[in-house]
């Protein structure tokens, strides 16, 4: 992204997370480390585009470290989808970095996590 000029200042950067690490052992839960863009690139090596998938979904905020993501997404799936009425879509749920880790306390980072619901 450096190399091709596509950071700004308002660079949206998203986690694909494919995979529940209670369920699939870590070695093998799949991950994609995502920057937002506004057009479509050519890409190199292991660097990908992908257009990600609209419709609706659920957003919970994470004010805290990356470690507990697991109490969050328990809360969601074990308490609220349960409850909610809604139906998970067959699309990867996904998070939004709100804060810079590299700036930013654990304890004060801030996370939206995007359900796909229908």
């Amino acid at each position: 992204m450096k190399e091709k000029k596509l950071f700004g200042f308002k660079t949206e950067f998203l986690g694909i997370s494919y995979d529940d690490p209670k369920i699939t052992e870590t070695d093998n839960c799949r991950y994609e480390a995502c920057a937002a863009v506004k057009k479509e690139i050519t890409t190199e090596g292991e660097i990908g585009f992908k257009t990600m998938e609209g419709g609706r979904y659920a957003i919970f905020k994470h004010k805290g470290p990356y470690e507990k993501f697991n109490e969050t997404y328990d809360f969601i799936y074990q308490s609220w989808l349960p409850e909610s009425g809604y139906k998970l879509r067959d699309v990867p749920c996904y998070e939004k970095y709100l804060t810079n880790p590299d700036k930013t306390k654990p304890e004060k980072n801030v996370t939206e996590f995007y359900i796909p619901i229908e």
